[in-house]
């Protein structure tokens, strides 16, 4: 099927599929057949193959990734993160992510240097120095060693050693450091359903990590531009331009110009069936924090500029939960006091809209 990358609903409804969103097809594998994974397994060679997955909060991570699943399942993305197959940290912005433990070694080699190097002025204001770092990992290794524990209970631990003192974010960010430089991670649940904190040890990786980084993305969430991919790594656009330049050289990678823009993507997207495309026309209803929303510089071909401010009022970082129709975004809901979907939608939706919210809030994660 010829595509046309200047549309912009043809562009989002790529990205959908790309993004694991085109129920019962793969990106790599085609349509779903019997498989010899375990469906948690499954859900982790998705994860890999995005690269990593936006997940700041618990709860809409969860439903993020259980739509990427072929049924759905709440269980099966526990199960994924109690086997070890999956893991939430922070690999690169600050920002958590949800990741394949197998992918945590290439991913933090090429991002660490410049997380690091970002963080460094709100370490010193916060009193974190290497000694401070230090103390913590030993006492942290020291408690896992004994028992499980989750991040809060961990925190607590910190404090009644003196280790973190009272100084606001601090606790936070000493955390979020051993994260982003592999000593830690959020992985199994305990019985309440919270995360807990598991200790890592990577292997060293001595092998170029951008290429796989660059072709993750753009194979999954491309068309996209290089301004995207800087924007959702937090890496520079000079550090990336020359592997990218070499993934389209050995027909890894496939660029279209559009515009004053270059679109990056994977080379086979005509032969994307037609069907698959038309299975993400139909209503969805996403997370939050959803990869179509946020991992994105320009997601204008899915939410116009002007109603960006309806999904994330005063530009706070929260995101509301989105409702996606032929590949753009028509409204927000919340969960009701029953725990049924809600909708706010941008205008008066038509008789069809409101049929299809009801099938779409039946069909979420459970």
């Amino acid at each position: 099927m010829a595509v046309t990358l200047s549309d912009p609903t043809t562009l989002s409804l790529l990205r959908m599929a790309g993004l694991g969103l085109a129920a019962g097809w793969s990106p790599d594998e085609g349509p779903r057949t019997t498989s010899a994974l375990s469906p948690a397994e499954e859900l982790a060679a998705t994860v890999s193959r995005i690269g990593a997955v936006q997940s700041q909060n618990w709860r809409g991570a969860l439903h993020t990734l259980a739509m990427r699943t072929p049924d759905r399942s709440l269980d099966t993305v526990r199960q994924a993160f109690d086997q070890g197959l999956l893991v939430r940290t922070w690999p690169m912005r600050g920002t958590l992510h949800t990741v394949a433990s197998a992918d945590l070694p290439w991913l933090l080699k090429a991002t660490l240097p410049r997380m690091d190097r970002q963080t460094s002025r709100r370490r010193l204001e916060l009193n974190i120095f290497e000694p401070v770092l230090e103390a913590v990992a030993e006492t942290t290794h020291q408690e896992l060693s004994r028992q499980s524990l989750t991040r809060t209970d961990l925190v607590a631990r910190w404090q009644q050693e003196g280790l973190i003192g009272k100084m606001p974010g601090r606790a936070y960010h000493i955390f979020m450091t051993l994260c982003y430089r592999g000593m830690l991670a959020l992985g199994p649940t305990d019985d309440t359903g919270e995360q807990l904190v598991v200790e890592l040890d990577l292997p060293k990786l001595m092998a170029d990590p951008y290429p796989v980084y660059i072709q993750r993305y753009f194979r999954s969430h491309g068309p996209a531009t290089l301004d995207d991919l800087a924007r959702w790594s937090g890496l520079t656009k000079s550090s990336l331009r020359s592997d990218t330049s070499k993934a389209r050289t050995r027909g890894i990678l496939a660029s279209t110009p559009i515009g004053t823009h270059q679109l990056w993507h994977r080379p086979d997207l005509d032969e994307i069936p037609e069907e698959v495309l038309d299975s993400c026309r139909e209503m969805i209803l996403l997370s939050g924090f959803d990869e179509l929303i946020l991992g994105y510089r320009d997601r204008s071909c899915t939410i116009s500029p002007e109603q960006e401010g309806l999904i994330c009022p005063g530009g706070n970082g929260m995101f509301k939960h989105t409702i996606v129709e032929n590949g753009h975004v028509v409204g927000t809901w919340r969960r009701g006091s029953a725990g049924h979907p809600v909708p706010e939608w941008f205008t008066d939706p038509t008789g069809p809209q409101l049929s299809a919210f009801e099938r779409a809030g039946a069909q979420l994660p459970s």
